[in-house]
């Protein structure tokens, strides 16, 4: 790739997580939390991604500086690295309490997640302990050995759109950036329209002229490089993903409407909120919406679990239903998924160790399942002879795809800024959704 590495990526990255480390445990950093680090440290210095970090690392120091509100999609929010070296809420590690004047650390032994405690006092200073942690597995990111594939791909507000080009400008200064577009089509208009989803870094010394059959339109007219990622690969340039999503759009608005900022916002803030106020912020979809109205969550664990399923997909309840939402709901309450949940891809596998398969065959066996392959012929066989409980047997058969846990539980978090908003200022709130978001996403 005629792209430059940018210099110094992996000292920035790795000094930038030893920093923020001693900054959440400044008297003594876990040994296995260092250990983790250390192995994904390890993991980043041999992959291909090292300068995929530092952009992240960059664009998240950006968003931060201009008060935007950045956020990751898919599996790499599992990465104590990505939360080390950016603003994301999605603490990785397993759920613990840490008091802030002493340092105690106790970890915390249960499927909620580190949101859903309370604060306690601990027993060394008396001083009122935090807690933080959603229990996402190192192999979630990384894969069993450092190889797995891993995507950058980012939720934004409109208006980081020109921070994000002026920094990859800067970062690499020799190389033209241009708008990527990508493909859809409205559900009320016959034509085909390119959106802008971000950037592509070219080829030194290279234009957008340079690529006639990659150039497209975006709407107000602008070029753009329109190429899927493998014509970006084989013409050497750089994609970077950023969407410019509604969710994003709102909570920056309602920053700005109400004055306060979003990094000001707690933890224990967002605890206070409840299912009924998320369900009122008119931009989830009406699935889950009627999902969260007749499971309504206690927790945020249980929020979170909600936004997996329904984003994950099963044979007893296909996405494609008219009455899926129903569907799910039985199945939700059934005995065998009640004693064997399969919410994300995360939960096969915690619920595979737990039941004593070795760590890396029930990596591979989770794997399997959340692409729905657990109903293979091939599978099946190898499958049955793990002597497994039936009741997960046939839970996991009837999954066609798990979504991951790190993905919804972004999602989760936004939700629940937005309703913050909302219950800060509703009459503000009302009038941005109804002048800006009409539509549900």
């Amino acid at each position: 790739m005629n792209i430059p590495n940018i210099k110094n990526a992996y000292e920035n990255v790795s000094n930038a997580c030893n920093k923020r480390l001693k900054e959440l445990f400044p008297h003594t950093v876990p040994k296995d939390v260092q250990k983790r680090l250390d192995k994904e440290l390890k993991y980043l210095k041999k992959s291909n991604y090292i300068d995929d970090f530092e952009i992240a690392r960059l664009l998240y120091k950006e968003a931060e500086k201009s008060s935007q509100y950045l956020t990751c999609r898919g599996t790499i929010t599992g990465s104590l690295i990505f939360y080390l070296i950016s603003n994301s809420r999605v603490n990785p590690l397993e759920p613990y309490y840490i008091c802030p004047d002493c340092g105690e650390v106790k970890k915390i032994k249960s499927k909620l997640f580190g949101i859903d405690y309370p604060e306690c006092t601990c027993t060394k200073c008396n001083s009122i302990m935090n807690s933080n942690g959603y229990n996402l597995s190192i192999e979630s990111v990384w894969g069993l050995d450092g190889k797995k594939t891993i995507s950058f791909e980012y939720n934004t507000s409109e208006e980081f759109f020109p921070f994000a080009k002026r920094l990859l400008e800067k970062t690499f200064p020799k190389n033209a950036v241009e708008p990527y577009g990508i493909f859809y089509m409205q559900d009320d208009a016959p034509s085909v329209n390119l959106s802008m989803c971000g950037y592509v870094i070219l080829s030194d010394k290279q234009t957008i002229d340079d690529y006639p059959d990659l150039i497209g339109y975006l709407e107000n007219g602008d070029k753009c490089i329109s190429g899927n990622i493998m014509e970006i690969t084989e013409n050497n340039m750089k994609r970077i993903l950023l969407y410019n999503n509604p969710i994003n759009n709102a909570i920056v608005k309602m920053q700005r409407c109400t004055g306060i900022y979003i990094d000001s916002i707690t933890t224990k803030d967002l605890q206070d909120i409840n299912w009924t106020t998320i369900a009122n912020t008119k931009l989830l979809s009406k699935e889950t919406v009627d999902l969260i109205r007749a499971n309504k969550p206690k927790t945020k664990t249980e929020l979170i679990n909600l936004l997996c399923a329904s984003s994950s997909d099963y044979t007893c309840c296909p996405r494609t239903s008219h009455n899926r939402t129903q569907e799910l709901i039985q199945m939700l309450q059934s005995e065998e998924f009640s004693t064997y949940p399969c919410y994300s891809r995360d939960d096969t596998f915690e619920l595979l160790v737990t039941l004593g398969i070795d760590r890396k065959i029930a990596y591979e066996y989770s794997e399997f399942i959340r692409k729905g392959q657990a109903s293979r012929a091939n599978i099946t066989s190898e499958f049955d002879s793990l002597d497994l409980p039936e009741e997960f047997r046939n839970t996991a058969k009837t999954i066609r795809y798990l979504f991951p846990r790190s993905h919804c539980i972004e999602y989760a978090l936004s939700y629940t800024i937005l309703a913050y908003y909302l219950k800060a200022d509703s009459k503000s709130y009302s009038k941005m959704i109804r002048l800006q978001y009409t539509s549900t996403i």
